[in-house]
């Protein structure tokens, strides 16, 4: 299914977009259709933190040091987490 859409324009955008369509023999309408499309293909999608990380060159580095596999799951790895920079100890954030 098809939508319009509408969209206001200066009268100078306009008159550029009415040259071009005559220029290069083709409707208004598939000039802009064609540089909406070509605009959306030059966006990149969002991307996650994994991909962020391994884009920065990051995941290298941390696979470099000698962490064990089961860090985020395993209790004794947990023990105490979070507690040198709890606001709840007694004397605030990092006392």
């Amino acid at each position: 299914m098809n939508l319009n859409l509408t969209v206001p324009i200066t009268p100078n955008l306009n008159q550029r977009l009415k040259e071009a369509a005559k220029t290069q023999n083709k409707s208004e309408q598939a000039l802009i259709l064609e540089a909406l499309e070509n605009h959306l293909d030059t966006i990149s999608p969002p991307q996650n933190c994994y991909d962020l990380l391994e884009e920065l060159g990051i995941l290298e580095t941390i696979k470099e040091v000698d962490l064990p596999p089961d860090l985020s799951t395993n209790p004794k790895y947990l023990k105490n987490f979070g507690d040198r920079f709890s606001p709840l100890k007694k004397g605030g954030w990092g006392g």
